[in-house]
């Protein structure tokens, strides 16, 4: 009986010790599996949220694509083709008999070509004479007032007494 006691214990205590490793090796692999799904979870979170927001700033896009093509065709209105520029010494001309100024004009240098959705452009140089406030006007007309010609004034320099003044004058003029 005594054996049997012991065999029975024996048997009963390898069940339990055989039921608490099963029930460990599965908890085990049920924290890992569970730990897999949790850093999966979180990634696809992550990739949810950069889709969304990718999509926002699409949706933004689209929504200021119409603005945008309002000011291209505003760039494009004042951008000049190359072969328009040929016109730009004559609107020069024109603006300083309005402006009672005696012109010189001359481009400068080489061309920069467009490149891009940058204009390209090209150097010019002016030497004008005449009364103060009469350059004063032509050289504001000729930065702000152009009806279809986009020009920068790099630089100027200014000499004279009395009534008679004259300037010369620097910049640039684009061109798409």
């Amino acid at each position: 009986m005594q054996n049997n006691f012991r065999r029975e214990l024996f048997i009963n205590f390898g069940v339990i010790v055989a039921v608490i490793l099963i029930f460990g090796a599965v908890f085990y692999w049920f924290t890992g599996e569970l730990s897999s799904q949790a850093n999966q979870i979180a990634a696809d979170r992550t990739l949810i949220s950069k889709r969304t927001s990718a999509i926002a700033v699409l949706a933004d896009l689209k929504d200021n694509s119409a603005q945008a093509n309002t000011y291209k065709q505003a760039i494009d209105k004042v951008l000049v083709s190359q072969d328009q520029l040929l016109t730009f010494p004559n609107w020069l001309d024109s603006l300083a008999r309005a402006r009672q100024v005696t012109l010189s004009f001359s481009f400068q240098g080489n061309q920069t070509a467009p490149q891009g959705d940058s204009p390209g452009y090209i150097q010019f140089s002016i030497n004008a004479s005449g009364d103060l406030s009469n350059i004063i006007s032509f050289i504001k007309d000729v930065e702000f007032q152009s009806p279809q010609f986009l020009v920068s004034l790099d630089g100027f320099s200014l000499s004279g007494a009395g009534s008679n003044y004259s300037v010369s004058l620097g910049g640039r003029v684009f061109f798409k």
